[in-house]
């Protein structure tokens, strides 16, 4: 009892249990309480039957041969079981990958918030530092990768470049380089080199130091087949002085056509649009009211675009939004008497231009592509652009304006693209894409052209002998167990015949054979036909892999830029230029 009496349990068990003994045994009288086992047992069943019924399952103390129970170590101290080595690193892979390729700091696996969450989670993982992420974990991931690109690289038949430069936040300077190749499985394949800091000078000769020190680190110096680049001097120059074959960025090529078509006929009303739009762009209250005539009118609420020089097609992309959004911008303007607002001219203007532009659009994101075969699209493009433009040439219901912008792209594109079409590199890819053959080109002189470049390609074309004599089918002739002579002069014909041809007349029929076959619909896959056909056509399928993998654009080299332009953030803009390398190189790769 609290008060230490026993009083109120005396009173109890006198009234409600009669029969159990409360007076205090002495010593003595042992003898005597064991030669009552009645008033025994009614104690221990009126003892039993007082207990509430929650507690008939504890164990009984009194009793000899009863141990107490012991207390488990886990109710005082969580007891957590370490991950495996192998589970630990492939986690801690991932911490690196989910990092480098969406984008997050170095710094994510210190913030707090962070590790709760993995630690909920899994309470047996633990977290790798910033520095052992940095300085332990990137580097070995960074050399395994590149050990795996590079043995990638040494099975290519032959290998493609893009090479492209670009400034960072930091007003670092930065060049890239990338191989695209077909691999065992006739996929084309891309891979990041390498994009590092560029200190020096960017001459040609800087340049084509750079490309030639990556090239010999990845042993691929002498299968290179071609570089694209943009137009800019120093890139045609360090290509010249690597004597390698060059080809201008065709995206590049169409973006400065289209500016400068522009900028002599409608940029007037090209400028008056950049006002509207930048003066919704700055002031949220103009924007809020857009949105509200949107929704009054039934429109769907679409945001203007703005024109950037540095991105392609954003011209088209502004105009072709202000006029869906003709009506709102209209009476926004209006209801807040801003006078802005672009005339009845101005307007069709507008219209006509996004009507001719819209091929131009179309076609720099059909040769976007980066994994699908490109270069040989750009000629059959190209005569497609020309064919649109001439008809808004000669259409009678555009502004004379909207008739000098199509004037100055059918002059652009007969100069620019003129000297393309007929690169032997360009024409070749022509014709050895199942989808065009002869269907690619304009007219009869272009093809016979590539045609006969084809051919002379096989003086210069070591093709692998034995690959022939594996894959071509053979008649095996077994010859009789008993010499006979009936045959010799028959055989001494034959084997005159087969001196006589020489390899250029073999690769000749070869060349017939493959042209004779039917066209593949343009939704086919080029590189499975090929696939199916490699043993048919050994020596085109030799000289295909050195013309297909070269993509018609550099925007390879573009996207790499975009991704190292989210890399090196405000966040992030005290990343060195050597784990800026790394980052992107294992984004673009892994």
């Amino acid at each position: 009892m609290a008060s230490g009496s026993s009083a109120n349990l005396k009173r109890h068990l006198r009234l409600k249990h009669p029969m159990v003994p409360i007076e205090k045994a002495d010593k003595d009288d042992d003898s005597n309480t064991k030669s009552e086992p009645v008033s025994s047992s009614l104690i221990k069943s009126n003892a039993s039957a007082s207990l509430p019924k929650s507690t008939t399952n504890v164990v009984d103390c009194t009793k000899s041969d009863s141990k107490p129970s012991q207390n488990l170590l886990t109710n005082y101290v969580d007891v957590v079981k370490p991950l495996p080595i192998q589970k630990q690193r492939s986690i801690d892979l991932q911490v690196l990958k989910m990092i480098c390729k969406e984008y997050h700091p170095l710094s994510l696996v210190e913030d707090a918030e962070f590790r709760k969450l993995v630690k909920m989670l899994c309470p047996s993982y633990t977290l790798p530092s910033r520095k052992t992420l940095t300085y332990s974990l990137m580097p070995t991931v960074y050399e395994n990768l590149h050990a795996t690109v590079k043995s990638n690289l040494q099975d290519a038949p032959a290998v493609s470049l893009t090479c492209d430069g670009w400034t960072s936040i930091n007003n670092q300077g930065f060049y890239a380089i990338t191989a695209h190749f077909f691999d065992k499985s006739n996929q084309l394949m891309s891979h990041l080199l390498e994009c590092s800091e560029f200190k020096e000078r960017h001459t040609g000769e800087n340049i084509a130091s750079w490309i030639m020190r990556v090239l010999k680190l990845f042993c691929i110096d002498s299968k290179v087949a071609a570089i694209v680049t943009d137009n800019a001097a120093n890139m045609k120059s360090a290509a010249s002085i690597l004597k390698m074959n060059h080809l201008p960025c065709f995206a590049h090529t169409l973006n400065l056509l289209v500016q400068n078509a522009i900028a002599s006929s409608i940029q007037g009303t090209v400028d008056k649009v950049k006002h509207i739009v930048q003066y919704f762009k700055k002031s949220s209250f103009a924007l809020e009211k857009l949105h509200d005539m949107q929704g009054k009118l039934n429109e769907n609420l679409l945001k203007l675009k703005q024109d950037v020089p540095t991105r392609w097609n954003s011209t088209y992309d502004m105009l072709d939004r202000v006029l869906r959004n003709k009506n709102s911008v209209v009476s926004t303007l209006a209801l807040l008497n801003i006078k802005l607002a672009l005339n009845v001219d101005d307007w069709k203007i507008i219209e006509g231009s996004v009507e001719v532009l819209k091929v131009f659009y179309e076609v720099t994101v059909e040769i976007s592509a980066e994994l699908n075969v490109s270069l040989s699209k750009s000629v059959v493009l190209t005569q497609i652009m020309e064919q649109r433009v001439q008809k808004f040439v000669s259409a009678e219901n555009f502004p004379p304006e909207v008739t000098m912008l199509s004037n100055n792209l059918k002059d652009g594109l007969n100069k620019r693209f003129e000297s393309r079409c007929k690169n032997e590199l360009v024409s070749q890819a022509v014709i050895l894409d199942p989808r065009f053959k002869k269907q690619g080109f304009c007219n009869e002189n272009q093809y016979k052209s590539a045609h006969q470049s084809l051919l002379n390609q096989i003086n210069v074309q070591q093709c692998d002998v034995q690959r022939v004599e594996d894959c071509s089918e053979e008649i095996c002739i077994k010859e009789p167990a008993q010499s006979s002579s009936l045959w010799e002069e028959f055989d001494e014909s034959v084997s005159k015949i087969l001196s006589k041809e020489s390899p250029a007349t073999t690769f000749s029929i070869e060349l017939d054979k493959y042209m004779a076959e039917p066209i593949l619909p343009r939704c086919n896959d080029p590189l499975i036909w090929w696939g199916e056909r490699k043993c048919i056509y050994p020596n085109l399928y030799t000289i295909m892999q050195k013309r297909l993998c070269i993509p018609g654009t550099s925007v390879p080299c573009e996207r790499i830029f975009s991704k190292t332009g989210q890399i090196c953030s405000e966040r992030r803009s005290r990343l060195t230029a050597k784990n800026i390398s790394k980052i992107v190189f294992i984004n673009h790769n892994l």
